[in-house]
């Protein structure tokens, strides 16, 4: 068996990992689409606020919130309109990340309540992963709320973006992949990216033939040496009760944050590690 990196691993290898981790999901769940909930308002010609959304695991998962000049009141009416939306598509929770200290502000006052926080990420900066129950809204008719087009949307998200960068900082995004291989044979493999000062797993598969001899643990720990390499000193990731929470706490992993039925039945996991203080 041979550990291999990034330049190493191929585009069809990267394609055949992230294969067969869906399909290790799919196994539990079944095939899940994920529905676009994307709304904007415009004044005047210009755009005043906006909510990038989807619908995964039977959750409304909200990627971007975004009001120009503190815009706050729109942004109101638009999570009104989303509320209603999922109510309509039988979905009934709604989940959000923010770091903006008034974002989260806004986000409380409306009724979203933090599930846990991850501190310091980035720097100075806590994010907070907030949730909600969805509530039946009435909503003005004279108020026009449209969905984007795909190539509004992209710019959306680069406002979003540059201002992120505006009042954090900018801060470099790697991405990685480290996979085992025996002759031409994918065991196993993680991904995930360092970011914001934060080591991020995002997939950890192994084939089912090597499950349980320690492979996972062996790859967790090449990433984890990869990212104090780099003076990370913290991971965080998400996982379900089907996928790796068992194992993730023994390597050193606490929960920080739970949210039920994501996906429905199951609960999901958000979880922490301080390298640091756990290889030191």
């Amino acid at each position: 068996m041979k550990i291999i990196r990034d330049k190493d691993i191929s585009n069809d290898e990267k394609k055949e990992f992230h294969q067969s981790f869906q399909a290790y999901n799919e196994s539990y769940v079944g095939k899940e689409k994920t529905i676009p909930l994307n709304y904007c308002i415009h004044k005047d010609g210009k755009l005043v606020a906006a909510v990038l959304a989807n619908i995964f695991w039977d959750w409304v998962n909200i990627e971007t919130i975004f009001p120009i000049d503190d815009a706050y009141d729109n942004l109101n009416k638009i999570l009104y309109r989303l509320e209603n939306d999922a109510l309509e598509l039988d979905i009934k929770n709604i989940a959000v990340r923010s770091i903006l200290p008034e974002e989260q502000l806004f986000l409380q006052n409306y009724g979203f309540q933090v599930n846990g926080v991850l501190n310091d990420r980035p720097p100075n900066f806590n994010c907070q992963y907030l949730i909600k129950t969805a509530e039946t809204k009435k909503i003005e008719k004279t108020i026009k709320i449209i969905h984007p087009t795909s190539e509004e949307s992209d710019r959306i998200k680069k406002q979003k973006s540059d201002l992120m960068d505006k009042k954090l900082g900018k801060y470099p995004f790697d991405s990685f992949y480290i996979f085992a291989k025996e002759k031409e044979c994918l065991l196993g493999g993680i991904t995930g990216y360092i970011g914001w000062d934060y080591l991020y797993i995002g997939v950890l598969w192994v084939s089912a033939k090597y499950r349980r001899k320690g492979l996972g643990k062996k790859l967790l720990i090449e990433a984890e040496n990869f990212a104090l390499s780099q003076n990370i000193k913290n991971a965080f990731l998400g996982t379900t009760d089907f996928q790796a929470k068992d194992f993730y706490l023994k390597q050193g992993y606490e929960i920080f944050a739970v949210r039920k039925n994501f996906p429905l039945n199951y609960r999901n996991y958000s979880m922490k590690k301080n390298l640091e203080n756990y290889y030191v």
